[in-house]
């Protein structure tokens, strides 16, 4: 009889065990078949994984008489793992809190509920906005465009008196300049009307084109 020390099954903490009979008598595969044989209380893949744990133990030594020795008798080893196996099955498994689909689908469908009441709220303050926003676009835009229509009808008005005041000219000459300066003078204020009309629009558009591009620029670094 002598005190040894024999391996956990699966690697939990050492079991220490007494008296233990020398299985010099056995080899490997009866060591092993024996051990197997008391093992059908464990589930196939436990048991399969029993198996070639200690087969791999077994062999990996260089004395496998020894080893199994110091492994102490199959029954024994066989004890050891049934009482691991229990050990592990009445250990509390952690509880998690994982919600279920069902509660995720109320939980998107009470939200829904949520939006749509305060979309109801806020329809008249969003209309109002967007009214607003649509006529100040469309009031610019169309002082916009009467400052180019103006010009453009500046600009051929005064050619029209330019040409006009040449065969004016052939009746009263007083007339006929005083027809063609009233001509260049249209079409000077028909000309500044175009450009002003021109600069505001590219200045709108650069000042669109900044906010884009800031939009974007954020969104990126985000």
């Amino acid at each position: 009889m002598v005190k040894n020390e024999r391996l956990g099954f699966g690697g939990s903490a050492p079991i220490l065990k007494e008296d233990i009979m020398t299985q010099s008598d056995l080899s490997r595969q009866e060591y092993l078949a024996q051990l197997e044989s008391k093992l059908t209380a464990l589930p196939e893949s436990d048991r399969k994984s029993a198996f070639v744990y200690y087969d791999n133990y077994i062999q990996s030594s260089e004395d496998e008489a020894a080893t199994m020795a110091k492994l102490g008798a199959p029954g024994e080893v066989a004890t050891d793992i049934l009482a691991s196996y229990i050990r592990r099955q009445n250990q509390p498994h952690p509880q998690t809190t994982h919600s279920t689909p069902g509660k995720e689908k109320r939980h998107k469908h009470n939200l829904w509920w949520v939006y749509l009441i305060i979309g109801i709220f806020l329809f008249p303050v969003i209309i109002g906005l967007a009214g607003g926003v649509f006529g100040i676009t469309v009031g610019v835009g169309g002082a916009l465009f009467a400052f180019l229509a103006s010009g453009f009808t500046m600009v051929i008005t005064g050619a029209a008196s330019l040409i006009l005041s040449v065969f004016v000219m052939f009746q009263d000459v007083g007339f006929g300049f005083i027809t063609a300066g009233t001509g260049l003078v249209l079409i000077g204020i028909g000309i500044f009307f175009i450009q002003l009309t021109l600069s505001i629009v590219n200045w709108f558009i650069k000042i669109v084109r900044k906010t884009v591009r800031r939009y974007q620029n954020g969104r990126t670094s985000s």
